[in-house]
């Protein structure tokens, strides 16, 4: 609801830090101001006024908007020229190096696994997630649609306050025309409430809806449909028929239950019982979908941060969890970037660490409870299997060994250091695991979340 009391609340905060040099959160606060000030009243351009103090902190008005154009879109070409496949793309799915396949067997179900062998660093997957939501906390600071970072020149909603947009594309976008007004806090109502608007706009209506639905293969992947053709009309129904095969579980609690027919309650997309029992079966399908195949948008390497934004992906999905994982999931903008912690073998299976739950840093007896109890699984990886010990438990290669350190706001320095480490590792990855290899792995990780995520002020 916008109310412009709540909008100079947050004007006078924005003024506070500008006054501190706080220019960063001055600009989030100015963001919030825009979100909930009424059109063309007082306070939304008294926000405006206090976003332009904002680029006046580096020189003159035109001068500074000028250099942060360019400084911004000189970092912007200099990530786009290092998060890009390290190998040609699959012909048909252009965010997937070609190298890679989906296998399945009875462990594991259906994995990804590589084709090539693959050496520290080779960027494998570049996927934009095909659901997903952003989280109250970077509401000031992201697109409420397609979640792009954009704090400079964010466009808000002239009805509620519960977005701002990146462009006018995403303003204009029929998502939000469905969610203006009906925005949901939890994750799991709001992710439930943004598939079922998303679905309702690639198929047009409920029937459309119920029509692919009933259609779909649950045999098939997303390995199975052409993507590559931009001018596809079919691209994006077929994105949702590779997301409909993911695996399903039940949900954690009856409470989630709860929420799915608050959701069907509250939709009012329905007009005959048919319809609704359709509605309803499909908002437990998405349900059961989101309890084992959501990811978080973090945004951060730090092992506490909490999950800033939430996804559901339509490859990604098929990552298998290993407490010694081989690959990072590194956030990028609105795009997760997976990438080869150290050399892996033609014919390896891929894996992440789910919930950031690894050997490094939790004991094997932590790691069970915690997988058994979040995803009702026993973890079959080497590092349960051997007992690898904690990082501060682990052997040296060389007692001189200290981390090296790096200017985190230089992208340069970054990755040369990242470059250096990455050839340590491959020197090195016979005394695997050990603490030289196992920091640098670490650090790689901060690397490229620093550098998928440096900002120009």
């Amino acid at each position: 609801m916008k109310s412009n009391k709540v909008a100079q609340n947050y004007s006078e905060k924005a003024s506070e830090l500008l006054a501190v040099g706080k220019n960063s959160d001055a600009l989030k606060n100015c963001n919030n101001c825009l979100r909930f000030a009424t059109a063309e009243s007082a306070e939304s351009l008294k926000a405006m006024a206090a976003r332009e103090k904002v680029y006046t902190k580096f020189g003159s008005l035109k001068a500074s908007v000028d250099n942060l154009c360019s400084s911004v879109d000189s970092l912007e070409d200099l990530k786009e020229d290092f998060f890009k496949l390290s190998h040609p793309p699959n012909p048909k799915i252009p965010f997937i190096a070609d190298c890679l396949e989906v296998k399945e067997n009875d462990v594991y179900g259906r994995f990804i696994a590589t084709k090539k062998d693959l050496l520290p660093g080779d960027v494998v997957i570049m996927e934009e997630p095909f659901y997903k939501i952003i989280s109250p906390s970077e509401k000031n600071s992201r697109c409420s649609v397609c979640l792009k970072q954009n704090s400079l020149n964010l466009i808000s909603c002239e009805k509620c306050s519960a977005a701002l947009f990146c462009s006018k594309k995403c303003a204009a976008s029929k998502i939000h025309e469905y969610e203006c007004g009906k925005i949901e806090e939890h994750f799991e109502k709001a992710l439930l409430q943004r598939m079922f608007y998303q679905s309702i706009q690639i198929c047009g209506d409920l029937s459309g809806l119920e029509k692919l639905m009933n259609n779909h293969d649950p045999k098939k992947t997303i390995m199975n449909f052409d993507l590559n053709d931009p001018d596809n009309n079919n691209n994006l129904k077929n994105r949702m028929l590779a997301t409909m095969t993911l695996a399903e579980r039940e949900p954690w609690s009856s409470e989630a239950y709860a929420k799915y027919e608050l959701v069907t309650r509250e939709l009012e997309q329905t007009k005959t019982e048919d319809e609704r029992h359709f509605l309803r079966k499909y908002l437990v399908h998405c349900m059961k979908s989101m309890t084992v195949n959501f990811f978080h948008f973090f945004w951060s390497s730090e092992e506490n941060s909490p999950g800033k934004g939430y996804a559901i992906c339509s490859l990604a999905a098929y990552f298998a969890h290993s407490c010694d994982p081989n690959i990072d999931k590194i956030d990028v903008d609105n795009k997760f970037v997976f990438v080869t912690r150290r050399p892996i073998k033609a014919g390896e299976q891929l894996s992440i660490c789910y919930d950031r739950y690894n050997y490094l840093t939790h004991s094997l007896s932590d790691r069970k409870e915690y997988f058994n109890r979040v995803y009702t699984f026993d973890c079959l990886c080497v590092a349960c299997a051997k007992n690898y010990p904690l990082l501060k438990d682990m052997s040296r290669l060389d007692d001189n060994f200290i981390e090296p350190k790096v200017n985190l706001n230089s992208f340069d320095d970054m990755k040369q250091q990242y470059n250096e480490n990455c050839k340590y590792i491959s020197d090195n990855i016979t005394n695997y695991p050990s603490y030289e290899i196992c920091i640098l792995m670490n650090q790689n990780n901060r690397l490229l979340y620093a550098m998928g995520n440096l900002l120009p002020f």
